[in-house]
Formats: structure tokens, C-alpha cells, sequence
């Protein structure tokens, strides 16, 4: 009698799945913007969880384990974005492999965001073609 032999491999452990997903984390206090951003990166085929506040995507962060990118807006209620990194850090939170980060902001501060040792930085109000093309650097590195 003749059979078939399947074999299946499945990854280790959760960071070695995560890094080949469309995963991204969103944090984003605008609710109009939050929206119009995360319908329009669904469209573009990525998986979006999107939250109002820091405190929320450090929630996320510990709870949900890691996404491929996260979306970070640096003036927002309760966890700005300046404090998000910093518990980030604090928290020891994927420092074996860093998280790419996108900051969104219409602060003019660059030498300060440049210290923050974030990914991309893009300015509001958001021009989507700028940020897919950031996007796609990210997910291309």
C-alpha cells in the first residue's frame, strides 16, 4: 500500500512569524485621521490595530506581542509619543530586535525627533503616497 508523507514546519516562537506579517500598530488621538488611516492602509492590504493614546498601544505592545511597524503620532492625551519610546525602552520592550517606528507629527522639532532613534518621520498633514513610499522602505530593509 502506498501513502503520502506530509511534512509541516512551523516557525519557533512568535517573532520569527511577526517579522513576515502586515502587521501595524497605529496610535493616533485623531479620530478623522485615525479612520481615514486605517481604512486606507486596510485597502493597501495591511492588518491594522489602531489605538487613540500611548498607553493603549503600550497595552497592545505587552499584550498582543509585536507588529511589523508601528505608526506612532507624538502629540496625543494620556502617553504621548515622546513618552511611548521612552517606556518602550524602559519596559525593555523588543530591544533584541527593534520595532520600526514612523512618526507622524506636524512638529518642526527635527533635531529632536532625530534623537529619538525612530525609523521615518513624516509630516502632517499626510501626504499618503510619502508615507507608502516609507512604508516600503521599511518592509524592503
Amino acid at each position: 500500500m502506498k501513502g503520502l508523507v506530509l511534512s509541516l514546519i512551523f516557525p519557533q516562537n512568535k517573532l520569527a512569524m511577526s517579522s513576515i506579517t502586515n502587521k501595524i500598530l497605529l496610535v493616533e488621538d485623531d479620530i478623522d485621521i485615525k479612520d481615514n488611516l486605517k481604512a486606507f492602509l486596510e485597502m493597501e492590504n495591511f492588518e491594522v490595530t489602531s489605538v487613540s493614546n500611548g498607553k493603549q498601544a503600550i497595552e497592545i505592545l505587552k499584550n498582543e506581542g509585536r507588529p511589523r511597524l508601528i505608526l506612532l503620532d507624538l502629540m496625543m492625551p494620556i502617553m504621548n509619543g515622546y513618552e511611548v519610546l521612552a517606556e518602550m525602552k524602559r519596559a525593555n520592550l523588543f530591544q533584541e530586535i527593534p520595532i520600526p517606528i514612523i512618526l507622524l507629527s506636524a512638529a518642526t522639532d527635527i533635531e529632536e525627533i532625530a534623537r529619538q532613534q525612530v525609523t521615518k518621520f513624516v509630516r502632517k498633514p499626510i501626504a499618503l503616497d510619502k508615507l507608502l513610499q516609507a512604508i516600503a522602505e521599511i518592509y524592503t530593509t
